[in-house]
């Protein structure tokens, strides 16, 4: 009696080509599991940034005077704020925000980068019945920022009222 060990050639043919098969539809299940962690990561990222951005922005204008608004459009503000100082007093300063003028994907408070990968920068100034113009009045009580930013293929809106109490008065 003949008794064969082992496999034949035809039987390993067979299971390279199925783990093969396997392997291959195992990876394109993984390469969505992976482009959505990284489309997810992005996401996070950019709207950390744009809400790091409009945080600083309502910040810094918060502080806004009477009247301290001295130059306003659609795309830039310069306001003069009043910012508690470590001795328990008040500072006199000037706050400006614009586009970089040599690169408009990149936002400037006080010439200093606050965000990159912007798409879009508005700034509305509404009065007391929250009626928003593209210029600022003797009535603005309020400044709407809208930020757009891009980051890896996504692109985000963010949009925050600001309402300074110096401007109330």
């Amino acid at each position: 009696m003949r008794r064969d060990a082992g496999f034949t050639l035809l039987e390993l043919i067979l299971v390279i080509a199925l783990v093969g098969i396997l392997s291959v539809l195992g990876s394109l299940g993984l390469s969505g599991v992976f482009q959505g962690y990284f489309l997810a990561e992005g996401n996070a990222e950019l709207t950390q940034k744009g809400q790091l951005a409009l945080m600083r922005l309502t910040k810094d204008l918060s502080y806004t005077v009477k009247s301290g608004i001295t130059a306003g459009t659609d795309t830039a503000i310069t306001v003069s704020v009043h910012i508690p100082d470590t001795a328990g007093g008040m500072s006199s300063e000037t706050v400006s925000v614009e586009l970089d003028p040599g690169n408009a994907t990149r936002l400037l408070l006080n010439d200093d980068l606050l965000a990159d990968g912007v798409t879009s920068f508005r700034l509305r100034y509404c009065n007391a019945m929250l009626s928003c113009t593209a210029a600022p009045s003797t009535d603005t009580r309020a400044i709407e920022i809208t930020l757009g930013l891009t980051s890896q293929g996504i692109t985000e809106s963010f949009t925050t009222r600001v309402t300074p109490p110096g401007l109330a008065e």
